[in-house]
């Protein structure tokens, strides 16, 4: 990658916001790095090295530089060359558009970085009103969570809008997948891994706070900490330094700041004898903690360097399993009887259909997943793909692109209990057309009465091309509105015979 010699028109980050110090040392920096891009590693790709690596430990990243490294070691930058206008056409598509998500960033945007002049002014603003919206319909099973408000808006200082998009996502999918979301399992299962490692690294430390605060009170102090990447906990200059060995090693480096956070600090937090004393220090900025004042980041690297990807992965997986059967345990029941009087399933059905749903590990499930578990239930709409997204539609009754199980297990209720001819082909209309009062021709009514028989008799398909011209002659037309078809249909002693026939031989809707 070729680094621009010129400063991006972007970059709201200025002199003024640093003291004359970090200045001079952003000077000197720059100079560093111009000649480490000549003599190492300029007009070609970075490759991941242990004298890179180093060199970002100890000296940082530019400003002038850092949108595009950021990108670069997130991955986020090939994300964006090969989705290229998807992040526009998604706002525009967007605009305007209400959704939760929308109510929840309109009311967090203002309160992100409110004295810098880039969010006092309308365009800083709708700048970071844009990333938040795209992503939250981008990916409705995330849709918003608080602090991505804090991490867009310091990505919005050195990147353009697409840019910090395609960064956010590659945070969520990546580098903190399950962190920002309804359940926040990931975050929960780290802050767990973080306790440990500072049990095995602090052990005279974690006795302290163990004896003085509450159980589970550590997590709540660290907690924001990972979910805004240090961002407004350090000083700024001190977080963007930890950005950027984040961005380039990864997760590993928010625990080793953790730790030597809780180090560096260790005389103070031993004459404290209260945990409202340890969370007003955690709260604090530490403002003595600048990168070339403090030994934050060198002991970091330095005391904590077995805290490694391999032992995060062999803790978090451990916990893993453990905390999702937890959780799916104490919702199981919850969820299976809140759902219970708006469906027509025994207990015993809806506890099926949720060992199934939660399969995939989420809260909420997507058109592609509904996809694949709808067959598990209905085997035959393999057979017409191109229903799935009606479907899905009028299962997701408030129109947010995703299914809870509420939703996944009333849809299929609905489905399962169209016992009426009459309701059984009007759902299978609706599957077909956006009106119901549309007028359709033969190949709509070919497809209807196709997915009729499929849905709701599995393999029983009854030969449909002489049914239909039959229905046509009837109707004395070439197009038929649905009273007049449904009319038609359910009447033909052909199709009786066929649904006797189906019925006797045992065919249901649904298999739970």
């Amino acid at each position: 990658m070729m680094i621009s010699n010129q400063m991006t028109e972007y970059q709201s980050i200025d002199a003024n916001e640093f003291s004359g110090d970090v200045v001079q040392n952003e000077v000197v920096n720059l100079t560093r790095w111009e000649k480490y891009f000549k003599y190492k590693e300029q007009g070609i790709s970075f490759v991941r090295t242990e004298s890179l690596r180093n060199f970002i430990r100890v000296y940082g990243i530019p400003n002038q530089y850092r949108g595009e490294l950021w990108m670069q070691f997130s991955g986020s930058i090939f994300r964006k060359d090969m989705n290229n206008g998807y992040y526009e056409d998604l706002v525009e598509k967007f605009r305007g558009k209400q959704s939760l998500s929308t109510e929840e960033i309109e009311r967090d945007i203002r309160r992100s970085f409110p004295n810098h002049p880039f969010y006092q002014k309308e365009a800083g603003l709708s700048s970071l009103r844009n990333v938040l919206t795209a992503f939250s319909w981008h990916n409705p099973s995330i849709g918003y969570c608080q602090s991505m408000n804090i991490v867009s808006a310091l990505l919005l200082l050195f990147m353009d809008e697409s840019s910090a998009f395609w960064t956010l996502c590659s945070l969520c999918d990546h580098f903190l997948p399950g962190y920002y979301t309804k359940t926040m399992v990931g975050s929960t299962i780290d802050q767990q891994v973080f306790n440990t490692l500072f049990k095995q690294y602090l052990p005279d430390l974690h006795e302290h706070l163990s004896a003085i605060c509450p159980p589970d009170e550590l997590t709540v102090m660290v907690l924001p900490w990972f979910l805004c990447l240090f961002i407004n906990i350090l000083p700024l200059e001190t977080s963007l330094q930890v950005l950027d060995s984040f961005f380039y090693e990864g997760v590993t480096v928010l625990f080793q700041i953790g730790l030597s956070l809780f180090l560096t600090r260790k005389d103070d937090i031993f004459n404290m004898s209260s945990a409202e004393e340890i969370c007003t220090m955690v709260k604090t900025k530490n403002e003595d903690l600048l990168p070339f004042k403090s030994d934050l980041l060198p002991t970091a690297f330095k005391n904590f360097e077995g805290v490694t990807s391999s032992a995060i992965a062999v803790l978090r997986d451990g916990l893993r399993f453990q905390k999702i059967q937890n959780m799916q345990k104490k919702n199981r029941t919850t969820l299976v009887f809140d759902v219970k009087p708006s469906t027509k399933f025994t207990i015993q059905q809806l506890q099926s259909i949720y060992d199934k749903f939660y399969l995939f590990q989420s809260d909420y499930i997507d058109l592609k997943i509904f996809s694949k578990l709808i067959l598990d239930f209905t085997p035959w709409w393999e057979y017409r793909p191109e229903l799935f997204v009606p479907l899905f539609k009028l299962f997701d009754k408030n129109h947010d692109g995703v299914l809870d199980f509420c939703e996944f297990a009333e849809g299929l209720s609905e489905l399962w209990s169209k016992t009426v001819i009459e309701d059984r082909f009007e759902y299978c209309f609706r599957l077909h057309v956006d009106n119901m009062e549309q007028l359709v021709d033969r190949s709509v009514v070919y497809c209807v009465l196709d997915a009729f028989t499929r849905m709701h008799y599995g393999d029983h398909v009854m030969e449909l091309n002489g049914f239909v011209q039959t229905i046509f002659l009837k109707a004395g037309d070439n197009l038929i509105n649905f009273a007049k078809l449904q009319e038609l249909v359910i009447t033909e002693p052909l199709l009786i015979s066929f649904l006797d026939l189906a019925e006797l031989q045992g065919s249901k809707p649904i298999s739970v």
